[in-house]
């Protein structure tokens, strides 16, 4: 998939500049899955590509693949949870490629799949570290470099289906891995609002389930299978490729006007079957008028129902 013209991957004068940047330990960022769909998708489309991942050889395979394409790629091996090792990182893609131009943050890792009561202090510090703030450390220096240069940028974040439903579908449980990932959601409007004067557009992606090791352990349940594949429109599990148009379109010139925006693929984010939905009272005035503005002649009182039979 190339795009050309208007709304090819350019920014400024010449070829664009990404970063894809990465995951922790074992699990796949911008080396495999999807930060590797998304490297390929932006060298693809005409943009010189850095990954960083601590998948040392994984990294480098998806290294080769890039300069395959024509483009210049560039692999280093870093902890994105570790601002010591990120800004140092991140001078040298400025000086090897002479910019910034995109970033995509693709930090994440699985819930161990155990309830609250039984989450222990040091996974839940892990969970957040990992998929919530480290959006945050490599993003802050790859904005500053976009601000002194005063070209703009853009900056994608990888939240998830989960940040707007809590998938926990017995016997496993997802509270931190949704906990983190709505908060990826928030930071990402909250990026756009403080960069925009800057000409920095931020947006996120929520995926919904897609075959990778991030979700090898809920498919190992045939119960949690058939409920995602139910509450899935398609009524199949999303493929790997299938992000790369979405990346695209985000990093080009095609959304130029759309920023702070949450981006849904594949799942309509629905509450789960059996989800409890509550409602409160509304006695107050205020409340009423809103009743009656957004909901036509609905009593103003609503009471908690189920959500099974939807």
């Amino acid at each position: 998939m190339v795009l050309g013209g208007r709304y090819g991957i350019t920014h400024g004068r010449g070829i664009a500049s990404v970063m894809v940047a990465c995951l922790e330990h074992s699990r796949p960022g911008a080396a495999r899955g999807l930060g590797r769909q998304a490297a390929l998708a932006l060298a693809e489309a005409g943009a010189d590509v850095t990954i960083c991942d601590l998948l040392e050889e994984d990294g480098k395979r998806t290294e080769a693949e890039i300069a395959g394409l024509g483009r210049r790629a560039q692999y280093g091996k870093v902890d994105v949870t570790r601002s010591d090792e990120i800004e140092p990182f991140v001078q040298t893609v400025i000086d090897r490629l002479g910019k910034m131009d995109i970033l995509m943050n693709n930090a994440g890792i699985p819930s161990d799949g155990l309830s609250l009561d039984e989450e222990s202090d040091e996974a839940w510090r892990r969970m957040i570290d990992t998929n919530l703030s480290s959006m945050f450390y490599v993003a802050k220096p790859v904005a500053r470099c976009m601000i002194a240069r005063g070209e703009g940028g853009v900056i994608i974040n990888m939240s998830s289906i989960n940040a707007l439903v809590i998938s926990n579908i017995v016997p496993r449980h997802n509270v931190p891995y949704c906990v983190a990932k709505a908060g990826v959601a928030q930071l990402t409007k909250e990026m756009a609002s403080d960069w925009a004067q800057y000409n920095i557009r931020v947006n996120a992606i929520a995926p919904g389930y897609i075959p990778t090791a991030q979700t090898d352990a809920s498919r190992r349940y045939p119960e949690i299978v058939e409920r995602i594949v139910a509450n899935t429109p398609m009524k199949r599990y999303g493929q790997e490729e299938e992000l790369k148009g979405l990346v695209v379109f985000l990093a080009s010139p095609a959304s130029s006007f759309m920023t702070g925006s949450l981006v849904v693929m594949g799942r309509v984010p629905a509450p789960e079957p059996g989800a409890v939905h509550v409602a409160v009272d509304v006695d107050d005035f205020a409340g009423a008028i809103f009743l009656k503005l957004f909901h036509g002649d609905r009593p103003p009182v609503a009471r908690a129902r189920s959500g099974a039979g939807r």
